[in-house]
């Protein structure tokens, strides 16, 4: 929400064409962290527990948030073109949840009953299609049905597995870590190919060096006002710092790219791009600059 105040607030200055809710929107589309690629790093630097912990939280928490948050405000800017904010929220929000839900529920008593490892595969990866499918069909939104998807199916995989049921998922788990990396291979090369075009568009480029300012410093002040509601600090860190390295340490992934082009229909051709250049501008950053960075800054920090 800073974050989209602080756009909104450019947008003013410069004159773009962006409203309060289409900023609020490119706010929350850019929120989302990857909990696993910032703690991995870390972790090799001798990241203590506690920290770890909280940065994976703090993630896991964006992730959620943040989709909430995109379909709402989304909701709001489709509202302003004519379509009842309520209708819309129903059918993007509780229809795709309602869809996700069932879907999940239904496809992982097959997944618990299977003892095949590749049947296993296969119905994770239906459960998935059929979801985003049916939502196509009732015109929901397919990618808050994915995630619910995903949670949902961590959340009961993790149920039957203290409530004793092992299952054998070696086979499971290699298949979707290959997976991970290799759609996460793809969509950098996609990325940096389609950044490349996106760049060549006027203001774009002025303006994706803004987002990125933004970004740390909406991101900054979040945590640090968050960090008053924790009480201690973990392992000696000051809030400074503390805010410091989370920030650092939120970079971002396939989701914020996934939000931002779920966004073409309801934006105009030139503020699509701009949203699109600003957020591909973002991943690109932390990505690379502070994901290649991420040890040094831990260690002054420290």
């Amino acid at each position: 929400v800073f974050y989209g105040l602080l756009f909104y607030g450019m947008s003013c200055i410069t004159g773009l064409p962006f409203s309060l809710p289409m900023c609020l929107m490119f706010g929350s589309i850019v929120a989302p962290t990857d909990p696993i690629a910032a703690t991995s790093i870390l972790k090799k630097f001798g990241l203590p527990k506690d920290t770890g912990f909280l940065i994976e939280g703090e993630s896991l928490l964006n992730d959620g948030v943040g989709v909430a948050l995109f379909v709402c405000f989304s909701g709001i800017v489709k509202a302003e073109e004519g379509e009842g904010f309520f209708a819309v929220m129903f059918r993007e929000l509780f229809g795709a949840v309602l869809i996700g839900a069932v879907v999940t529920i239904i496809f992982f008593f097959i997944f618990r009953r299977s003892e095949d490892g590749k049947r296993r595969i296969f119905v994770s990866l239906l459960s998935v299609a059929l979801a985003y499918w049916l939502c196509e069909v009732f015109s929901c939104s397919g990618a808050i049905a994915s995630v619910v998807c995903g949670v949902l199916f961590s959340t009961l995989r993790k149920r039957a597995e203290d409530a004793g049921d092992q299952m054998d998922l070696a086979e499971f788990d290699s298949f979707w870590d290959i997976m991970d990396n290799l759609l996460n291979s793809v969509l950098y090369v996609l990325l940096g190919l389609s950044f490349i075009r996106i760049l060549q568009m006027p203001n774009v480029l002025k303006l994706s060096v803004a987002a990125v300012i933004f970004n740390l410093a909406g991101r900054f002040s979040s945590l640090f006002a968050s960090t008053f509601l924790m009480g201690q600090i973990p392992d000696g860190f000051t809030r400074t710092r503390f805010a410091s390295l989370l920030t650092w340490g939120g970079l971002r992934g396939g989701l914020c790219i996934a939000l931002a082009m779920s966004c073409k229909p309801m934006l105009d051709a030139e503020v699509y791009h701009i949203v699109l250049g600003c957020t591909y501008a973002i991943v690109f950053f932390t990505t690379v600059v502070q994901g290649l960075t991420m040890k040094k800054v831990y260690e002054k920090l420290r």
